[in-house]
């Protein structure tokens, strides 16, 4: 209603109602007479005289109420806590938590202020914004200031406390005994211990000190928690243990052999020159003898075969000289031996790590400075002399006697060698057999299969046979006798004639038409051969009586210079005899020919 009372313009009485107005604009009429107030919905009236009251009813305790369609009220409930009365497009509004989005204008700005650092101001509410401290010290504390911000105080040092100071800032440094004075410990008398000066404050000091000890005696402890004295030692003795009861303090005394000296703070054990041991004698660390010396008669010096590295059974002399005997090898020499090595059967004699190197090799021999010093897997050689065999690794079988003999051998095997730097080159070379001083010299790589007696063969040649060098000069030979040749009738009835070379090769003449080319008929080549005078002479410096038959050299060769065979010096030295015989046969057959050509012609009784 937009007017409800209009007091009369004539001044009525208080609460005369002269004019009724309703919504509508209806105007009620003069004298229409009393006027009913009613209540309406959440409305309730009551009235007594002239007083009306109204009042909203049905409504909920605390509850939001709305209007509805039908001219009341809706109760919305009581809103929780924390929640807001949030409108919803065409129907009612609901309590709820405000929504970002309802807050997406809305934001706070935030300022720096002393020692605070804001970064992302304005901050919308639901964004985000980085509060930090700044001006700081790393590591440093921060007090306040009057200022309203913070100050560093420095760093404090390691075992350093903050301490107070009355109107300034606090500062780092030491804890003074004065704030600990109120500070003690008790500390109480114990079995042979003696307090004094407890209790003792913080910062001051107190003695402890041992009681009921004997001047300069050894003690031990005993079962009430002291000390038991064993009393003064005298000049040599010492604590010696007893099964579970205090230690005895003895001396040290001697006994056959061995003489003890007891001194003040020393022991001094000698042994005589020689020491008899009836029985059997252990050493422990090691048995020294400085002078003297070490002898076994009718006894033996053992080791037991323990130790998996070897050093058990080892007798040194000097820092890496020795004597020992390992998986049934003997060793003996500076660095002889392998002490890890599982071959066996193994002897090694001299210096320079003889056999030092073996790993698997066994029943090797080695004897002389580095002989088979670089041997690993090699097995059954047998190595005399300085160096020998020295850079052999695999081969085995292999026999070396003499200085250098074989050094440069490497997997060679089953070459048996005499003579100082035999075979000294030969590196793979196997089945060799050499006998001489530089025998076998000429051989630098895998020569085999060679017999070589006083020579030094010829490089890269295999399965030959060579015996001596020719010349008269030192280890050369010019006169062959071979025993068991002259008078003695071959075997096999098909023996052949051996002939020789200007190299000094053995050997024989084949006729086989295999070996041979441009054969040919003699014909006349060999009708010179009549010219060739025939001689008996004898040898110059032959004791026998015997005449000689033959041809002279310097003769044939101006005949028939192809039958003449020269010395180095090209000088004639001889004739091929064994070549006349075909010639006349040739010559034979040529007067065969004569002979039957005249007979054929001849009418003389007897021709045919």
């Amino acid at each position: 209603m937009s007017q409800i009372f209009t007091k009369a313009s004539g001044g009525g009485g208080i609460g005369t109602v002269v004019q009724f107005t309703t919504d509508s604009g209806t105007v009620l009429p003069d004298g229409a007479g009393n006027v009913n107030f009613l209540g309406g919905a959440n409305i309730s009236s009551s009235g007594a005289g002239d007083t009306a009251t109204y009042v909203l009813s049905g409504t909920t305790d605390h509850a939001v109420q709305i209007g509805n369609a039908a001219g009341a009220l809706t109760s919305l409930g009581v809103g929780a806590t924390n929640t807001v009365l949030l409108g919803s497009t065409g129907a009612d509004p609901s309590f709820g938590a405000v929504p970002n989005a309802a807050l997406a204008n809305s934001s706070m700005t935030f300022t720096s202020g002393a020692n605070i650092t804001f970064t992302g101001s304005p901050v919308s509410l639901g964004g985000a914004g980085t509060i930090a401290v700044s001006g700081t010290t790393d590591h440093g504390v921060q007090v306040g200031n009057a200022t309203g911000s913070l100050t560093s105080v420095a760093v404090g040092a390691s075992n350093t406390a903050l301490l107070g100071s009355t109107g300034a800032d606090p500062s780092f440094g030491t804890i003074p005994n004065a704030i600990l004075d109120n500070s003690d410990i008790t500390l109480n008398n114990g079995t042979n211990i003696t307090i004094t000066g407890s209790p003792i404050s913080l910062g001051g000091s107190g003695t402890v000190a041992l009681s009921g000890m004997i001047n300069r005696a050894l003690h031990v402890g005993n079962p009430s928690g002291g000390l038991t004295s064993l009393g003064v030692a005298a000049n040599g003795q010492i604590p010696i243990g007893s099964g579970g009861l205090d230690p005895v303090l003895a001396t040290i005394t001697g006994g056959s052999n061995l003489n003890v000296v007891n001194g003040g703070g020393s022991i001094t054990v000698n042994l005589d020159n020689s020491v008899s041991v009836s029985g059997s004698m252990t050493a422990g660390t090691g048995l020294t003898a400085t002078t003297g010396d070490v002898a076994v008669g009718a006894g033996n010096i053992t080791s037991a075969q323990t130790d998996a590295t070897g050093n058990v059974g080892i007798i040194k002399i000097g820092p890496a000289n020795r004597i020992h005997f390992w998986l049934n090898d003997v060793m003996i020499g500076g660095n002889a031996g392998s002490l890890t090595s599982s071959g066996i059967f193994n002897v090694g004699i001299g210096q320079g790590g003889v056999l030092s190197a073996l790993t698997t090799g066994a029943q090797n021999v080695g004897i002389g400075n580095a002989s088979l010093g670089k041997c690993t897997t090699g097995s059954n050689n047998v190595s005399l002399g300085y160096v020998s065999a020295f850079e052999l690794l695999t081969g085995s079988r292999n026999v070396m006697v003499g200085d250098s003999t074989g050094q440069n051998l490497t997997s060679a095997s089953d070459n048996t060698v005499l003579g100082n730097a035999s075979f000294a080159n030969l590196i793979t070379g196997s089945f060799n057999v050499g006998m001489g001083r530089n025998s076998g010299a000429a051989y630098t790589g895998a020569e085999s299969s060679n017999l070589l007696l006083g020579s030094q063969g010829v490089i890269a040649e295999s399965n030959v046979m060579r015996l001596g060098t020719h010349g008269g000069a030192a280890e050369q030979q010019n006169k062959c006798f071979i025993a068991g040749v002259r008078g003695i009738t071959t075997g096999v009835a098909d023996a052949i004639a051996v002939l020789i070379d200007s190299a000094f090769q053995l050997g024989t003449a084949s006729s086989s038409i295999r070996v041979k080319k441009n054969v040919e008929d003699m014909g006349n080549t060999t009708g010179n051969i009549f010219q060739l005078r025939p001689v008996n002479f004898d040898y110059i410096e032959s004791p026998s009586e015997r005449r000689q038959y033959g041809l002279i050299a310097e003769e044939v060769e101006k005949v028939m210079p192809d039958l003449v065979v020269y010395d180095k010096q090209q000088l004639p030295e001889t004739v091929r005899y064994h070549e006349l015989p075909v010639m006349l046969l040739n010559e034979m057959k040529k007067l065969l020919d004569r002979i039957e050509k005249l007979e054929s012609n001849c009418t003389c009784k007897g021709c045919d």
